[in-house]
C-alpha cells in the first residue's frame, strides 16, 4: 500500500555456523539457495500459494580419520543379599587412553564440488605422535590404530570403511643393562610321604642373557636332581606372558602359557641335563609396551618339575625381556660351547648314587587356545619359518646402535672369534592370531578390515 512499487520478493535458504573458541565465537552466515518473484505494482497484492522450494542436495564429502587409542575393560560378578533374596552384583571396570584423533577432507572441501563417476584415488597422509606405544590385541583390552574413510552427502554417513594398522615403538636391548646379563637361579624343593620327609628335588635353570627379540633361539641351560623317593612324572620350559590390565581403581593379571618345550620322566637318585636346547621365540609384542599406563606386558620363562603323586610342582621362574633391537654382542651355536661355564645344581654336594640320564629329546608344544599356534611355516621344533613382507637389516659400526629401517646390505654379520652368525628380519602376525576390532562407534554397515592381528618385527638368524 506504499507509493513506491515493489522491485522483487524472495525466499531464501540460509545456513548460520558458530565457530567456538576459549573466549570468544565467531558466527558466519551463507546462503543455500534462493526463490525468487518478480516486481509489485503499487497497491498490488502478491501470493505466494504453494509454491515448492526444494532444498538442493550438499555435496559429497570424502574423509579419512586416523585413530590410535588404549582401552581395557573387565566386569566382576558377586552374589550379594541373604538367603533367596541374593541377587547378583555386576560391577565393570574400565579406562582408556587417546594417542591421537586427526582428521583430513579429501573431497568436499569447496561449495559447489560433484564427484563424477569412475574410480578415484586421494592420497592422503598423517604424521604419527612421537611416544607412542605398541599395537596390542589382549583378552581384556587393546593398543588399537585405524583409519576409518567416510563419505558423507546430505549431512549422512553412507559409506564407512574402517583399516587398522600396526605400530611398533622401539624397544633397544642395547639401552638395558639388564638385557646382557647372565641369569641363574635354582629352587629345591622337598616332599612329603605320609609323616616321612623324602629327599629333595633340585632344580636350576641358567640363560647367557635375558633379553632377546622374536625370533631369536633362547638357548636354555637346565639340570635337575631328583633325590627323592618318587619318580618325577616329566619337566617342561615354559613361556608365559603376564598381562596387567590397570583402571582407575583396580587392576586385573592374567597369565597365560605360549608354548612348552617338554622333556620325559625322571626316576629316582637321577639327574636330567638341559644341554643348550633351543626354545625359539615367537612373534610377540615386546615387553612393557612403553608410552601406555593402563596395560602393562612382561614375559616369564618358566623352568617346571613335575613330580608324581601328592605334591606341588617345583617351578623356577625367570623373567626376561622381549625387545624390538636385538643385542649387539649376540651369539648361537647349534652345539653347546666347550669354554661356556653354567653354574648347575649338580656342583652341589651329591650321593655317589647319582645316575645321569642320557640325553632326552625335547618336544615343542604351544598353547592350543592361540589360533596361530601351528602357522604355516611352523617347523614344529624351533619356531616359525614366517612368510610376510621381509626387510633385511644391516649392521652399525661397533659401539652403535642400528635400526631395522637399515638397508644398506642383504643380510647383517655378527661375528666373534668362536662363530658368525646373520640375520634377516621381516613383520610377522602376532601369535595370537586375528581379532574382532569392531567397537562402540562402529555401526552395522563398517565395511574393511575388521579382523586383525598386529604384525611384530620378526628375526631370522643362522650361522654363517
Amino acid at each position: 500500500m506504499s507509493s513506491r512499487k515493489v522491485g522483487c520478493s524472495s525466499v531464501e535458504l540460509k545456513m548460520t555456523t558458530m565457530f567456538h573458541a576459549a573466549h570468544k565465537s565467531l558466527s558466519k552466515t551463507k546462503q543455500i539457495c534462493k526463490l525468487k518473484r518478480g516486481p509489485i505494482g503499487r497497491g498490488d497484492t502478491d501470493i505466494w500459494n504453494g509454491e515448492l522450494f526444494q532444498v538442493p542436495p550438499l555435496p559429497p564429502t570424502i574423509r579419512a580419520v586416523c585413530n590410535g587409542k588404549a582401552f581395557v575393560h573387565w566386569t566382576e560378578q558377586r552374589m550379594r543379599g541373604p538367603g533367596e533374596s541374593q541377587y547378583r552384583n555386576i560391577r565393570h571396570h574400565s579406562a582408556a587412553e587417546k594417542y591421537m584423533e586427526q582428521a583430513v577432507i579429501l573431497y568436499g572441501n569447496k561449495e559447489k564440488c560433484y564427484l563424477p563417476i569412475g574410480r578415484h584415488s586421494y592420497p592422503f597422509q598423517f604424521q604419527l605422535p612421537s611416544v607412542i606405544p605398541s599395537s596390542f590385541e589382549g583378552d581384556h583390552g587393546y593398543i588399537r590404530f585405524w583409519i576409518k574413510g567416510t563419505i558423507e552427502k546430505n549431512r549422512r554417513t553412507y559409506h564407512v570403511t574402517k583399516l587398522p594398522f600396526t605400530v611398533i615403538s622401539p624397544l633397544d636391548l642395547n639401552k638395558l643393562p639388564a638385557a646382557n646379563e647372565p641369569v641363574h637361579i635354582a629352587k629345591c624343593k622337598k616332599l612329603c610321604c605320609l609323616c616321612c620327609l623324602t629327599g629333595p628335588i633340585t632344580a636350576s635353570l641358567s640363560l647367557a642373557k635375558r633379553g632377546y627379540v622374536p625370533g631369536e633361539p633362547i638357548r636354555i641351560e637346565a639340570e635337575i636332581l631328583n633325590m627323592s623317593s618318587r619318580k618325577v612324572g616329566c619337566s617342561s620350559v615354559e613361556l608365559k606372558m603376564t598381562t596387567m590390565f590397570h583402571a582407575a581403581h583396580k587392576s586385573l593379571s592374567k597369565t597365560k602359557q605360549i608354548c612348552k618345550l617338554k622333556r620325559g620322566p625322571i626316576g629316582r637318585g637321577d639327574t636330567d641335563i638341559w644341554n643348550g636346547e633351543l626354545f625359539q621365540v615367537p612373534p610377540l609384542p615386546p615387553s612393557f609396551l612403553i608410552g601406555c599406563d593402563i596395560i602393562d606386558v612382561r614375559y616369564i620363562l618358566e623352568l617346571r618339575v613335575e613330580p608324581l603323586g601328592p605334591a606341588f610342582d617345583l617351578t623356577v621362574p625367570v623373567e626376561i625381556l622381549l625387545g624390538t633391537v636385538p643385542i649387539q654382542q649376540v651369539m648361537y651355536e647349534n652345539q653347546p660351547r666347550g669354554d661356556q661355564h653354567v653354574t648347575h645344581a649338580s656342583h652341589l654336594q651329591q650321593p655317589s648314587s647319582v645316575h645321569m640320564l642320557p640325553r632326552q629329546p625335547a618336544e615343542l608344544f604351544c598353547n592350543p587356545a592361540h589360533s596361530r599356534c601351528t602357522p604355516p611355516g611352523f617347523n614344529g621344533r624351533l619356531g616359525y619359518r614366517c612368510q610376510g613382507q621381509r626387510h633385511e637389516n644391516s649392521r652399525a659400526s661397533a659401539g652403535h646402535g642400528y635400526s631395522p629401517s637399515n638397508t644398506s646390505s642383504p643380510h647383517s654379520t655378527i661375528s666373534s672369534q668362536s662363530t658368525q652368525m646373520r640375520y634377516s628380519s621381516q613383520y610377522a602376525e602376532s601369535v595370537f592370531g586375528k581379532t574382532d576390532i569392531h567397537d562402540e562407534d562402529d555401526s552395522e554397515g563398517t565395511r574393511g578390515q575388521l579382523k586383525f592381528a598386529p604384525s611384530y618385527i620378526y628375526y631370522n638368524i643362522w650361522n654363517k
